[in-house]
């Protein structure tokens, strides 16, 4: 469709096509306007409404009951706004879509990718907006809103592929999402038959991801089942650009739930030395191979903000039974390797929190240990990389210049606010494993630690 017409263009589609198509999805096309619009001058200006929009503007679970609501926008164009300020910066659009779908079956899927193709719109996807890299943003787009195609979770006790599905190794049972629900829908769900699926640690984020078999609404097609398609088999994606389809339903593959053992350290230099907590912090990245082969995951972060600086994670094994021995040669490991090495630095050089929590099943966990939700943010700035055991193991040089550059304020001009260096131990074990049919990056098949590194920045700051 090349770049894509704009509203500003002479051949931006004349409102008796969008009209047309409002019919064609039952009357669920809409206009964009921006959240925050009650803040600014105008008919729209409501104070009351004002307020409570910016109480809970950080809040994801706020930004995902709107189309264009987004947990990471690219650039904010409508915030709330003190209304006492005397200039008021402008409230637009922005790189939001003009137009929303609020699809509720496939068909209104496939209405969108048809309009979108026959007259050359810019089309986007989106299911709650938590895309970092802003795909399911688009200045002067169509956006095709697939949060409310709901038909139901259906729960197989023995998966069996429909439509001489691609070929797959997949055993045992599997949960088939159709639509646009989150994770916390599918883990409750999973509980209720005893079983886990492999998910995010997010809750509000979309579970229609990795499947064995999906199906999808295509441009000549409104349903496609992901067997059916060699290329849709290997390159399914969900939103942006590159994009084969649309998924509408997916099958995931479900397992045995566990109990699991938590462990969670908070380490706060007394003295707010972010030079002792990067050193420290790299002599417990050194040991996170060590802590993946013992089937241990999670997430841990590094943060500075407001002068402070902390280190903190929670990590899960999903042990093979409850007995006493089994659960203390879990909390061994981590003794072993964390811990001991922190304990003559308690009090002295850090605050050291460390604690270890044991529940039942996954989903006693993922109810009784945190919100499990992002808070959104308008100016982040993000970089992220793989990493090997090789670049960990035992490693202090390398991976200490590393989070001193990282977190460096040095020089002149205008510094980041706040730096987070996400550090997700979500690879080894069966990530190492190559998998037939799939379209996981190769480097996977080596990660250990996936780093994240996030920066928000003033919005003053000169990029």
């Amino acid at each position: 469709m090349g770049q894509g017409r704009t509203p500003i263009d002479d051949c931006w589609p004349s409102p008796s096509k969008w009209n047309a198509l409002n019919t064609s999805v039952d009357g669920q096309l809409t206009y964009n306007q921006p959240i925050a619009k009650h803040c600014y001058p105008g008919s729209g200006y409501d104070a009351h409404l004002c307020q409570d929009i910016s109480k809970e503007w950080t809040e994801s679970p706020f930004q995902e009951l709107y189309p264009i609501g987004y947990t990471y926008p690219t650039v904010d164009t409508c915030p709330p706004i003190n209304a006492s300020v005397a200039a008021y910066p402008l409230c637009e659009l922005g790189n939001a879509p003009v137009y929303t779908i609020s699809a509720t079956k496939a068909d209104d899927v496939a209405a969108g990718i048809r309009f979108a193709r026959e007259n050359n719109v810019r089309l986007v996807i989106k299911n709650t907006g938590h895309d970092i890299v802003g795909r399911s943003q688009g200045y002067g787009s169509l956006m095709i809103w697939i949060k409310y195609i709901r038909d139901g979770l259906d729960y197989q006790e023995k998966y069996t592929p429909s439509d001489g599905s691609c070929q797959s190794n997949l055993t045992g049972s599997a949960i088939a999402v159709g639509g646009g629900y989150i994770w916390e829908e599918v883990y409750a769900f999973a509980a209720k038959h005893g079983r886990i699926v492999v998910g995010g640690d997010d809750k509000t984020v979309g579970s229609i991801k990795v499947a064995a078999t999906a199906q999808q609404a295509t441009p000549s097609a409104w349903q496609q089942t992901k067997s059916s398609n060699t290329k849709l088999c290997l390159h399914r994606v969900k939103c942006g650009g590159g994009t084969f389809g649309v998924v509408v339903s997916a099958t995931i593959k479900a397992h045995h739930t566990h109990p699991v053992l938590s462990h969670t350290l908070q380490l706060i230099p007394l003295n707010g030395s972010l030079t002792q907590l990067l050193n420290t912090t790299t002599g417990i990245m050194s040991r996170y191979p060590i802590l993946s082969d013992e089937v241990f995951a999670g997430y841990a972060s590094v943060l500075r903000a407001d002068g402070q600086v902390l280190y903190e994670h929670t990590f899960i094994n999903m042990i093979e039974s409850n007995s006493s021995a089994t659960i203390e040669r879990a909390k061994n490991v981590i003794n072993q390797q964390v811990v001991n090495n922190l304990v003559r630095l308690n009090t002295t050089t850090f605050d050291v929190k460390s604690n270890f929590q044991y529940f039942s099943s996954f989903q006693e966990y993922f109810l009784g240990s945190g919100s499990h939700q992002a808070e959104a943010a308008s100016t982040p700035i993000r970089t992220s990389r793989f990493f090997d055991k090789k670049s960990l193991l035992f490693q202090q040089k390398n991976p200490l210049s590393m989070l001193q550059t990282l977190f460096s304020q040095e020089g002149p001009g205008v510094h980041a606010t706040t730096s987070v260096l996400e550090l997700c131990l979500v690879g080894g074990g069966q990530v190492l494993q190559p998998a037939p049919h799939t379209s996981v990056h190769p480097a996977w098949r080596r990660t250990y630690l996936l780093a994240d590194q996030v920066d928000f920045w003033p919005e003053n700051a000169d990029f």
